[in-house]
């Protein structure tokens, strides 16, 4: 059973994470011909598109209009996996 102070830390770790991850993953100097902007990943755990909306997460719908989004689905052998697999599978270098 999930409490609410289980689901706290569950946001709190991957809050964490995805904080990490722009520190840590943050380029260094880009060539002169790179025009690309800074990219933000967005993860979090148990949240299904539909959740997305501009009435329930306004910043997250704004973030969606304004960039481009995609949906990663971490899968594993067990029924439910844990906040950090999908950040793992990012971590792994694999391109889309």
């Amino acid at each position: 059973m999930t409490t609410s102070r289980d689901a706290v830390r569950r946001t709190a770790a991957t809050a964490v994470a995805a904080l990490l991850l722009l520190v840590v993953g943050a380029p260094g100097a880009t060539a002169a011909g790179d025009a690309t902007g800074p990219v933000l990943l967005v993860g979090l755990t148990g949240v299904r598109w539909d959740d997305v909306t501009p009435e329930a997460t306004p910043a997250l719908d704004a973030l969606a209009r304004d960039g481009a989004v995609g949906s990663a689905v971490a899968r594993g052998a067990r029924p439910s996996t844990c906040p950090s697999a999908g950040w793992l599978a990012v971590g792994a270098g694999g391109r889309a």
